[in-house]
């Protein structure tokens, strides 16, 4: 009897494991489940049904425009045996200068002082270095508006302050510019569309809307002067003065890429 017990214990021991190791085996595998279920909805992403169809094309347009506006620079140097001699000199040839520039029409807003300084000046020949003075420097830019009378303000300004005074820098521009590029931001795109639309043609298509647009920055290019007349040459045998100016022609350049869509 005894051992009737000791062997019915053992069987229900042994049922009893069985039982939780069937349990674990489930979890388990539905847990591992349900990770590599997760890890497939990640890495399995929705497919797209969106479809992108067009045809990319370049346009450049050039336009020519004659410059109007003149800027130059004027510079005055002097010496003097001190530092204070020598910009309150330099000073007053700058005061001469303005003036000039104003009475020949150039208004205050067109006339800005780009760098002054004083420097000492060295002299090396004894075998070191002493001071033998002083160099006082101002630079001056000057924007004439009007280009007919930038040979006549030229000569004043080169006149005012005698031999202390040297001029250069001289650059053209176009008041009207923005014009000018608007025309031919206009030109560029026109000619895109209308290799897109030879681009499609060949293709058995027809071009669409325009979908992008990409513009390169607007350049300047000068032209050299073409038969451009001297300004003011006569007052060159009155006794004045008067720079002789050719303006030439600059030109304004816009290059576009865009994309065009593709008409079903």
């Amino acid at each position: 009897m005894p051992e009737n017990n000791a062997l019915r214990s053992n069987q229900l021991i042994t049922i009893a494991v069985l039982v939780i190791a069937l349990a674990a085996v489930f979890f388990v595998g539905r847990s591992l489940g349900e990770d590599n279920g997760s890890d497939d909805s990640e890495a399995t992403p929705a497919a797209s049904t969106t479809e992108t169809f067009g045809v990319v094309t370049g346009g450049e347009a050039t336009i020519s425009g004659t410059p109007d506006q003149l800027t130059f620079s004027a510079t005055v140097h002097n010496k003097a045996g001190s530092n204070g001699a020598a910009l309150t000199m330099t000073n007053k040839d700058v005061r001469a200068i303005i003036d000039a520039a104003q009475k020949h029409g150039v208004a205050t807003r067109d006339i800005q002082t780009r760098s002054v300084s004083v420097q000492p000046d060295y002299d090396y020949s004894a075998g070191s270095q002493r001071i033998t003075g002083y160099t006082a420097t101002e630079r001056v830019s000057i924007k004439v508006r009007k280009l007919g009378k930038a040979g006549t303000v030229i000569g004043a300004v080169t006149t005012a302050a005698g031999n202390a005074v040297s001029v250069g820098s001289i650059s053209f521009s176009i008041s009207n510019r923005d014009d000018l590029v608007a025309q031919a931001r206009t030109n560029a795109v026109k000619k895109s569309k209308a290799a897109a639309e030879a681009l499609a043609k060949a293709a058995g298509r027809d071009v669409g809307e325009l979908e992008y647009v990409e513009e390169v920055t607007p350049q300047d290019v000068y032209a050299y002067p073409q038969a451009a007349k001297l300004l003011n040459a006569d007052a060159l045998f009155r006794g004045s003065y008067s720079t002789p100016i050719r303006p030439g022609k600059q030109q304004v350049s816009v290059t576009v890429k865009v994309r065009w869509s593709i008409a079903r």
